[in-house]
């Protein structure tokens, strides 16, 4: 039998096993199918028809448009690896991409996937990052999620949402915040609820789910899953605010996102009847254009202008002002503007004090029975500006695999994977980054045991973990330099996610709370039975 296409005619191999896929919504096709399969192979279009000669190219008709599906067996580096790339008329590549979370469970690749009009996504299975392996294949639901999932149903949904995540990612840089499509499918499968209290509509899960979830969505985009991580963080917090607070931001609608900055940076006054007044200038607020909550920080005092203390307030949206001044090399796409007030009045109920916070002597723990908001603060909160890190690196290293292998080497009589600095540096990246995974990993079970057995960690744990997450974030960037500095002009296309996967890790370990000198500083000073440089450990 003979395949066409627009430029060639082949004869086509023994049939293979398809998987027919529903391409609308999200991942709608917007570049041609032979595009796509081109970049799937890490070459140009123009060189597909050489591809053609051992590979199998099938087309198939779902409406409007059609679509294309394309499976090949490809020998890259020496290796044969199956692939699935979908388009359509203008097909958009949905490939599968980076390794499995814990947990992970094999699933069957060849299969009849997404009922008509729901977009099919899938993931790679393959913890050695080498873009090999198995597809894990399922259909997202329209409707939002209302029951609490299992840990293994809510990671499977953002390995799935991380696909259109990862088609929004370059309009994320563009839009300089993420796209509304992107919020809409996080919203809609639950995936901002991971670490909300139960009792406002949350899932109340571990930190390894967490890390997990956040984690996978970077994988597809890292601006979107840095601002799902910092929700989850904000969704923690409002678990410690009276119950009143936390209704208000959730009742109306559980699936509410909250942007914050929790540094104490603006200025309240507290007045006698205990409500405050509020105003200042919030710089770094992620995520702040999506938010229907804030949290604002700051410094309180009465009216004697005598300092208090500090603390949180929970301010609705509407009622500040966004300053449009997110213009920045790395992590654009998150949309971490200013925000500014001035003369807000806050009731009493919606205000958190920080002592207390990381005291866990708030009224949010007042009658809880569970153990999520019994975990210590900062420990929590640091955390949940790594998982990102994570998956970012992740996809950093099947996309060099991709684009890298049977390169000329310059000067060289080399291929770029026939050259040992090439071998050295991919190797030493994919261990940096298993290096990451085990640190944030290990400090997420820490979190969680010492919350289930109601104990409080010991200092110099919580310095620990200080130290941790600011190594796990570098190793991370260590590991895509690696990647980056190789990949020759192939990572610096703006075409390639190499380029922004460098970009956003560099601005991750920017940070005030992953700065690693300072972590290191708090770390030793604990360890040598010194006093620690911060409150905030």
């Amino acid at each position: 039998m003979k395949i066409h296409d627009d430029r060639v005619s082949v004869e086509s191999p023994p049939a293979i096993p398809m998987v027919r896929i529903s391409a609308t919504g999200p991942v709608e096709a917007k570049r041609n199918a032979t595009t796509a399969f081109a970049r799937w192979c890490g070459r140009t279009a123009s060189s597909v028809s050489a591809i053609f000669g051992w590979s199998r190219v099938g087309s198939s008709n779902t409406g409007c448009g059609g679509l294309v599906r394309i499976l090949r067996t490809a020998r890259i580096g020496g290796g044969a690896r199956r692939a699935h790339v979908s388009g359509g008329g203008n097909g958009r590549s949905t490939r599968g991409i980076g390794p499995p979370r814990c947990g992970d469970r094999a699933r069957e690749p060849d299969r009849e996937i997404g009922p008509a009009g729901g977009p099919a996504l899938f993931c790679r299975r393959k913890s050695n990052g080498s873009g090999e392996g198995d597809m894990a294949a399922g259909t997202l639901d329209k409707e939002a999620v209302t029951e609490i999932p299992s840990h293994d149903e809510i990671v499977a949904r953002a390995e799935r949402v991380a696909i259109a995540l990862r088609d929004n990612a370059a309009e994320a840089d563009d839009l300089r915040r993420v796209p509304d499509d992107s919020v809409r499918l996080m919203k809609e499968q639950g995936l901002l609820r991971v670490i909300q209290p139960r009792r406002a509509g949350g899932w109340e899960m571990s930190l390894r789910a967490h890390l997990d979830v956040i984690g996978a969505l970077a994988e597809g985009c890292g601006s979107a899953a840095w601002v799902a991580g910092v929700a989850h963080a904000h969704s923690w917090m409002l678990g410690h605010f009276p119950e009143q607070a936390l209704q208000e931001v959730y009742g109306p609608d559980p699936t509410n996102l909250v942007a914050a900055v929790i540094g104490p940076r603006g200025r309240a006054v507290r007045r006698a009847d205990g409500s405050h007044t509020l105003e200042g200038f919030w710089p770094f607020s992620s995520g702040c254009h999506h938010a229907d909550w804030l949290i604002l920080g700051a410094e309180v005092f009465d009216e004697a202008g005598e300092l208090i203390e500090p603390g949180d307030f929970v301010v609705p949206a509407g009622a500040v002002e966004i300053r449009d001044d997110w213009y920045v090399a790395g992590l654009q796409g998150t949309g971490s503007n200013s925000l500014t007030c001035k003369g807000l009045e806050i009731p009493a109920h919606r205000f958190l004090s920080m002592p207390r916070l990381f005291d866990l002597d708030t009224p949010g723990l007042e009658g809880y029975d569970g153990w999520l908001y019994r975990a210590e603060a900062v420990p929590v909160l640091a955390l949940c500006i790594t998982g990102s890190s994570l998956g970012i690196a992740r996809a950093a290293l099947p996309e060099y695999l991709r684009v890298v292998p049977g390169k000329a080497l310059a000067y060289t009589h080399y291929t770029a994977e026939e050259f040992v600095g090439t071998q050295i540096g991919v190797a030493e990246a994919a261990t940096l980054i298993d290096c990451a995974h085990f640190l944030l990993y290990r400090i997420a079970d820490d979190i969680d045991r010492y919350a289930k057995a109601g104990e409080r960690m010991p200092m110099e744990m919580r310095g620990r973990i200080r130290m941790d997450c600011a190594q796990g974030v570098r190793f991370c960037m260590e590991a895509v330099d690696k990647l980056f500095h190789t990949a020759g002009a192939s990572g610096l296309s703006l075409k390639g996610s190499l380029q922004r996967a460098w970009r956003n890790l560099h601005a991750i370990n920017m940070h005030g709370l992953l700065a690693y000198d300072t972590s290191a500083e708090l770390y030793g000073r604990v360890m040598l039975g010194l006093e620690p440089n911060t409150e905030i450990i």
